[in-house]
């Protein structure tokens, strides 16, 4: 089954992927409703302190201060629509739910590895297919975001045993480091090597077989 690391090493960038749309919508969500909140509360505030100051010196002040919080809003809108906010984030919504998808799938030819001359090549596909929209959704990223999702997806790929593949790093026990692929502190080879055998050992009673076994089965 020389098909099944490759498997698990694509459900490892889906669920990174799929860390990474999350945080876009996340902040995207939080942006629109900035604009949702001001554009709801600018006119009830308006004409809270317009009734306030009607008959008073201060009808004047209400009349600016409504023109301020106008422009304002306008600007926001503005800028929601030139940056498609919206549309982004739904983007993302899309494109995190195919990677959650693939993720199940990927789960599925684990599993039953039987199944994986007949499906593998539609499985391909759909792999290719996804991380060309996340290309172009996610566009360019700094190092540090790809550590960031490499480090989220280890989380969920692995219990509490998983490593970087790299450096060995906990992604549990994060310290900022020098390793390109998790950003972290690289470990010692004697606490690495403790870490590859209990996967493996977790791997023998039914687990998911992480790939970094292997790397340990032929070191031993």
């Amino acid at each position: 089954m020389s098909e099944l690391p490759k498997i698990q090493q694509q459900k490892l960038n889906a669920l990174a992927s799929k860390q990474l749309h999350m945080r876009q919508l996340s902040r995207l969500n939080k942006s629109n409703k900035i604009v949702d909140s001001v554009a709801l509360g600018a006119p009830v505030f308006y004409f809270a302190v317009r009734y306030l100051a009607k008959g008073t010196k201060y009808a004047d002040l209400a009349e600016g201060i409504w023109e301020l919080l106008a422009a304002a809003l306008l600007t926001l809108m503005i800028v929601k629509l030139v940056l498609r906010w919206q549309e982004r984030a739904l983007e993302h919504s899309k494109l995190m739910g195919e990677n959650i998808s693939l993720v199940g799938l990927a789960d599925n030819l684990i599993s039953n590895p039987q199944n994986i001359p007949t499906t593998s090549s539609l499985f391909a596909t759909l792999v290719q297919q996804s991380e060309t929209n996340d290309r172009n959704s996610l566009g360019e990223r700094k190092p540090i975001e790809n550590q960031w999702a490499y480090r989220e997806a280890l989380k969920e790929f692995a219990d509490k045993n998983v490593a970087c593949d790299n450096c060995g790093a906990s992604p549990w026990n994060y310290t900022p480091g020098v390793c390109q692929m998790c950003g972290g502190t690289p470990v010692t080879a004697g606490v690495k090597n403790n870490r590859v055998n209990k996967t493996v050992e977790e791997n023998d009673s039914g687990k998911i077989e992480d790939k970094r076994s292997n790397k340990g089965d032929s070191n031993e």
